[in-house]
């Protein structure tokens, strides 16, 4: 007789799974990772992890799409505690998760940096346009809740600037590290082509946001 598993088995499951595949991704890069060692690591068996994923990418990339929803969610709840009252909070909010984002979902920033060129191969379409919806859901209510709370920023011109500041923190993620290779030093000094992440990304945003929210002719720094 089969094995049936509950609902409540199948989620058990699928949260080892996610942990253990994002413990070893903040160990290791994605390439070091196979099926095999996360299936080892969960305490699973091969087979049953292809149950729930078939492939690598699809399993990163719906943890990269479920991570951005939980960021999202707690975004939402620090925004229902501590509620902006301008677009001058608006704005310093909004620079201040460059770092948030880079330093505490360091992570989660690895794993869009990889979504265009490796994810998208070969993950399954179906799943990604469900969590994508879902995400897009996420956004959606955090736009909303910042309307409500300064009534002066479009929710989808909100929506679009955190598309925006995640974009550039993951095209500023990709060009670092010129001087590693496979993240292991070369050897080489290129000092002109380093990149500090985090200043490059939070300069590139706040100039992005000034033509946003406050207008090509104002120039007044937060």
């Amino acid at each position: 007789m089969a094995n049936v598993l509950t609902d409540a088995e199948k989620e058990k499951n699928a949260a080892k799974i996610a942990k253990v595949a994002i413990k070893l991704f903040k160990e290791s890069s994605y390439n070091q990772i196979s099926m095999n060692q996360i299936a080892k690591n969960a305490g699973l068996s091969k087979g049953t992890l292809f149950n729930y994923y078939k492939n690598k990418e699809d399993l990163f990339m719906t943890l990269l799409l479920v991570g951005y929803q939980e960021y999202f969610v707690e975004l939402y709840e620090r925004l229902k505690q501590n509620p902006l009252k301008s677009k001058k909070d608006l704005e310093i909010f909004l620079i201040g998760e460059v770092s948030n984002l880079i330093k505490n979902y360091s992570s989660l920033v690895r794993l869009n940096a990889l979504r265009g060129p490796i994810f998208e191969g070969k993950a399954n379409l179906s799943r990604t346009k469900l969590q994508r919806k879902k995400l897009y859901q996420r956004s959606d209510e955090v736009s909303n809740l910042i309307n409500k709370q300064i009534g002066q920023v479009d929710t989808e011109e909100l929506n679009h600037i955190f598309v925006i500041q995640s974009a550039i923190i993951s095209g500023m993620l990709n060009l670092a590290g010129l001087e590693d290779f496979r993240g292991k030093p070369t050897g080489q000094s290129l000092p002109s082509l380093n990149i500090d992440v985090t200043k490059e990304a939070t300069e590139v945003f706040k100039s992005y946001l000034k033509d946003k929210l406050r207008g090509k002719n104002e120039t007044k720094e937060y």
